[in-house]
């Protein structure tokens, strides 16, 4: 379930020093960038500061397969 609460109080016992996390997400497929908006969203309510990148779908897939994210919209 989700919640802020207790995932800010995680948070505050973290190492977490306000660095910005950047979630890799494309525009041709409207379900991933709109979950990249959601996590984005939630990420920010707790107190992560997160950052859109928004690649070409086929830069996304070949950073994808070669690991080069830290996190990533992606469906199947």
């Amino acid at each position: 379930a989700y919640d802020p609460v207790a995932a800010r109080a995680f948070l505050k016992r973290s190492d977490y020093a306000g660095q910005t996390i950047r979630i890799v997400t494309n525009q041709r497929f409207q379900n991933m960038f709109d979950s990249a908006l959601y996590i984005q969203s939630m990420l920010r309510d707790i107190g992560i500061a997160a950052e859109l990148e928004v690649v070409e779908w086929s830069t996304q897939l070949s950073r994808y397969f070669a690991g080069d994210f830290q996190l990533m919209a992606f469906g199947y």
